[in-house]
């Protein structure tokens, strides 16, 4: 494509001027805005192509490479605009360009390279990409027969020698990293085959690469070289060499890297260096313990003499880069002791010495003294201050402790030899802990009183980042040591000589660490030394635990996650278990009396602690104080309703201030399930029952009360708090599904008149079905039964006047838990009642739905419909059978919400039609062969295909897969023609949108046999073709979609 011959002044006046609006600080929001609009539109329409192409040549004749004056017609600013434009173009809108226009434009953008080799670099860089987008889609014979790389290098030297490595350099590490890209819309296949052909050409890269470096002998020009190696190593690996990793160890790259590694840390060679070595190294690991052979296919498995032969050519490149890699570990050192904030020094120096760590960890973990710098060089990088450099020590001591605790005997290591290696370790993994704690601390003295949100939030993230870390360390150094260790630091802030901070840092890594221990002793003592950090744990001073709260929050919730240690102390009646356990209970309710964080925090440890000690909490001096705990908690929580309520009846301004001391429903759920909990490990069948009923006669009187007051903000929240109350307690007592049937048919009348008079208010009745929910979940079959009666007086009316999507879930609940069990000599009454609640609502709310428009108006319930349609197909398919009319309609509705755009209502409609068409009981019985019969069969088939091809976002292309297998499977069982509907549909399609052959190869991988690899790749595959463009897509899709009528 040769430069514009005439373009329009006024074209490239345009676009500067819109440009300068949208970058300037003067401009307001409107004319930015429509500055953007009309630069969009710009880079979407065909005349940009020229336009741009032009702006770049004409540019190029009066550009300063500095970056200085571009000429007095094309700004700099425009010039960046039109090569970003191009590289959007290529990758996005090739195909647009007549088939003659190709080669001429990969000669222009060759000749442009060339022309801005020496800069600017987004320019340069730009054009790279769009070489490399242009190479994807272009045939290989489009670079004769030399090859796209070598071709390339051919071409850029007939054009120019000025700055010629600049550009070779740019364009060799561009290509490697664009292979595979997504953001070029071409064809999967072509994709596969583009990276084959490049992958192939990878030895021609390098020896270019060689060539420019060794022509331009200069700092710069190393740096490009080793980046560039480093793109074509991580693609290639040692197949980038001929022989192999032979070759890789023998080529100059090794030997530059290595040297580098020993120049200056702050040269811009450096940066270059790490990138090679760890890709380097990647290549020994892979050639050592994958043990991949180059003389296979990629992936097969070597014979034993290639796997020695590769391991023993890729051990020189490993070991030189690793000695001179550990070098660095001084200069780490000196980073932590006198930079500790310089992070970006220290992140190359960290990578490199992890990747080491990663390659040699089988022979780190033999324990023995010559593998031990390594360990001692990621152990340095464990302490950096930072999290983001130590947790890339993570992934190396996660590795050395499963060397060190799995599968000793298959790799022939005794016991004596195995807890050799353990102690040898032992202490460089309590430094990793100990520094760990260090590092995770809240700052010292009242900072934190001052800290923002943000930095709570970050402060919590970088404590999930080490949650790896922590947990390998617990896990070799055992409970024992990993708690002593702990413990001390945990006794020193309560005894005053450590602040609270270090304590509450090793509270917290002792929660984390519980994750990885044994529920109980596992050594001898581990049980003592258990107890002892329990108990420095609740000696807490209360005015400490008062002033800081954080220090509360962490003990309760460590007392929470070694609740079964303290049970098993506990079951062997050891000294001190018993008054233990009370101290834990006493520090909980401490916490839960201070309200806010730390109540939901004590309230979970308690619920835990009550869980794993059930039988120990429920005598009858500890059952009395849990219930007046539970009391107050219930008092507390309620009281919220009534603040609640009158922040949302007062202006923002005028509101009351949140109060710190409030329970949260989270809080208040824990505290009920720990009572439970408790109640439940009664002995006496007729005192569990009366204990429970105490538990929920408080809620269950809020609520009565409030149900019979006239609505208003107050009895909304009054309702939805005691409702989330009975929910925890019904939920808490699933143990004993006959007292919770018991209890919900002692509760329907409450809550009956609660549903009724709440109806039209979406929140309250929310948290009244989940009471209806839960205790249809905790009681089960057979007991959830005796409700029907009451369910089908009171849910058919209540939706029929308010289509609340809760009551739906209601009754999908309904259908799983009894569904099922009709078999089982279950009455047929019941059933009988069963199968009206569920076709009643779910007819009921499916003709809600009759455009895919009322679904988006009115997702949730839409999910929550086709969730209730699933299960009554997959528990319930008697009942479903015998109304024709709901499976047809189950399916038009479907097939209508396939392509909403609500994500989650979308994708229920999916395997709602996907349950339909699998169900073996409709398929025995004919209906569902009836209901898609023509022409509503080849009407869903068509819908479904709009969503592979682009109807519907990507991510539910799985689900409509699943729905097209499925419905292809059963048509094909009953000889439905379901070939001749498929390729009737495909046939819609435009050719442009999706070939022939791509078509065919769809039909064909379905008649193969559904649910396979090769209908699942045929699908995604048919998907990527036709959304590679907007307009490819928007073809399809219009296609199918007025098929599908």
């Amino acid at each position: 494509m040769s430069p514009m011959s005439d373009p329009s002044s006024l074209s490239l006046s345009s676009l500067s001027s819109y440009l300068s609006t949208l970058y300037s600080s003067s401009s307001s929001s409107s004319d930015r805005r429509a500055s953007e609009s009309y630069l969009s539109s710009f880079q979407s329409s065909v005349a940009s192509w020229s336009l741009c192409d032009a702006a770049l040549h004409s540019g190029a004749s009066g550009h300063t490479p500095l970056g200085g004056s571009s000429g007095p017609s094309v700004s700099l600013e425009l010039l960046i605009f039109c090569a970003q434009t191009l590289r959007q173009k290529c990758s996005a809108d090739f195909e647009e360009l007549p088939p003659q226009a190709s080669l001429q434009l990969r000669d222009s953008l060759f000749v442009l390279l060339a022309k801005y080799a020496a800069g600017p670099t987004a320019i340069r860089t730009a054009l790279c990409v769009a070489i490399a987008a242009a190479a994807t889609h272009l045939p290989s014979t489009a670079w004769e027969s030399l090859g796209l790389i070598q071709w390339s290098v051919n071409k850029l030297a007939s054009l120019t020698s000025t700055n010629l490595v600049d550009a070779i350099m740019n364009l060799l590490q561009v290509i490697p990293e664009e292979v595979g890209s997504t953001r070029v819309a071409v064809k999967p296949a072509r994709r596969r085959a583009f990276e084959a052909e490049v992958r192939a050409a990878a030895p021609d890269a390098i020896n270019a690469i060689t060539n420019a470096a060794q022509s331009a002998a200069s700092p710069d020009a190393a740096a490009a070289a080793l980046r560039s190696y480093a793109t074509w190593l991580h693609l290639a690996g040692s197949r980038c060499f001929a022989g192999g990793v032979a070759g890789l160890a023998a080529h100059p790259v090794c030997k530059a890297t290595v040297d580098a590694l020993a120049g200056d840390p702050d040269g811009v060679v450096f940066e270059g260096a790490i990138d090679t070595a760890v890709e380097l190294l990647r290549c020994a690991s892979v050639s050592q313990f994958l043990l991949t052979a180059e003389e296979g296919e990629v992936g097969a498995a070597p014979s034993m003499e290639q796997a020695r032969s590769a391991a023993a050519a890729a051990a020189p490149i490993a070991q030189a880069v690793a000695a001179r890699a550990l070098e660095l570990k001084p200069r780490l050192d000196k980073l932590i002791a006198e930079d500790p904030d310089d992070v970006e020094s220290a992140k190359p120096i960290a990578r490199i010495f992890a990747e080491v760590g990663e390659v040699f960890v089988e022979q780190i973990a033999t324990a023995t003294p010559e593998f031990a710098a390594p360990a001692e060089a990621l152990l340095a990088v464990a302490r950096h201050p930072d999290s983001g450099v130590a947790e890339m020590a993570a992934v190396f001591w996660f590795e050395l402790q499963r060397k060190l605790l799995s599968s000793l005997e298959a790799r022939g290591i005794d016991a004596i030899e195995a807890d050799r290696r353990r102690a040898f370790f032992a202490p460089a993994f309590s430094q990793v802990l100990a520094a760990t704690v260090v590092r995770l601390r809240y700052p010292k003295g009242d900072e934190e009183r001052t800290w923002t949100e943000t930095q709570r939030r970050e402060l919590r993230q970088q404590r999930n980042y080490m949650t790896d870390l922590v947990r390998s360390c617990a896990a070799l150094l055992g409970a024992s040591e990993t708690l002593k260790q702990l413990g001390t630091a945990v006794a020193a802030t309560h005894e005053g000589r450590a602040g609270w901070e270090e304590g509450e840092a090793a509270l917290a890594i002792a929660c984390d660490a519980a994750h990885v221990l044994p529920l109980s002793g596992a050594f001898p003592g581990d049980a003592q030394i258990v107890g002892a950090f329990l108990a420095a744990v609740v000696a807490a001073p209360d005015a400490l635990v008062v002033q800081r709260p954080h220090l509360l929050e962490q003990a309760t919730m460590c007392c929470g996650s070694y609740a079964y240690w303290l049970a098993d102390m506990l079951e062997r009646e050891e000294t001190g278990a018993a008054d233990l356990l009370s101290h834990v209970l006493t520090l909980c309710a401490k916490g839960i009396a201070l309200g806010g964080n730390a109540a939901s925090s004590a309230a979970h440890g308690l619920m835990k602690t009550c869980m794993a000690c059930a039988k120990f909490v429920s005598s009858e001096a500890t059952l009395s104080n849990l219930l007046k705990l539970y009391a107050s908690t219930i008092e507390a929580y309620l009281g919220a309703a009534a603040a609640a309520a009158a922040a949302n009846s007062t202006t923002a301004s005028a509101a009351p201030p949140a109060s710190n001391n409030q329970i949260d429903k989270w809080a208040m759920q824990d505290v009920t399930t720990a009572l439970t909990s408790a109640v439940g490990a009664l002995g006496d069948p007729k005192q569990r029952e009366q204990g429970f009923l105490a538990v929920i006669d408080r809620p269950t009187a809020v609520l009565n009360s409030a149900s019979a007051s006239p609505p208003s903000t107050l009895i909304s929240a009054q309702k939805q708090h005691a409702a989330q109350c009975l929910r925890a307690a019904l939920s808490g007592m699933d143990a004993y599904p006959s007292i919770v049937a018991g209890a919900l048919s002692w509760l329907w009348p409450t809550l009956e008149k609660a549903i009724e008079s709440s109806l039209g208010d979406e929140n309250t009745i929310e948290d009244l079905c989940k009471v209806v929910k839960y205790g249809i979940k905790a009681s089960g079959y057979p007991h959830a039964a005796q409700l029907l009666p009451q369910l089908l007086a009171t849910l058919p009316r209540a939706f029929a006047r308010h289509p609340h999507g809760p009551i739906l879930l209601v009754a999908s609940e309904l259908t799983k838990s009894l569904g099922g069990h009709v078999d089982k000599c279950a009455p047929e009454a019941w059933d009988v009642s069963l199968g009206e609640v569920v076709c009643s609502i779910l007819s009921n709310s499916l003709s809600r739905f009759p455009s895919p428009q009322m679904v988006d108006e009115n997702p949730h319930l839409a999910d929550d419909t086709y969730l209730l349609g699933g299960r009554a197909v997959s528990y319930c398919a008697r009942h479903v059978i015998a109304r024709p009319d709901l499976i047809a309609l189950m399916l038009d509705v479907g097939a209508i919400s396939c392509v909403c755009k609500h994500v989650e209502a979308g994708m229920s409609a999916c395997m709602m039609i996907s349950k339909l068409c699998n169900s073996e009981d409709l398929r025995r019985s004919g209906a569902i062969t009836q209901a898609l019969a023509p022409p509503r069969g080849p009407r869903t088939l068509s819908r479904l295909l709009a969503v592979i091809a682009g109807a519907a976002p990507r991510r539910r292309v799985h689900d409509a897969s699943d729905a097209i297998q499925a419905m292809y499977e059963c048509l094909s069982i009953a000889n439905m023609g379901a070939r001749e509907w498929l390729v009737m549909a495909l046939q819609a399609v435009p050719d442009t949108a999706a070939s022939a052959a791509d078509k065919s190869a769809l039909a064909d991988a379905l008649q193969s046999g559904v649910y396979t690899t090769r209908s699942e790749v045929a699908i995604q595959e048919f998907s990527d073709c036709c959304r590679r463009t907007k307009t490819f897509q928007e073809q399809a899709v219009n296609a199918l979609m007025a098929l599908g009528g």
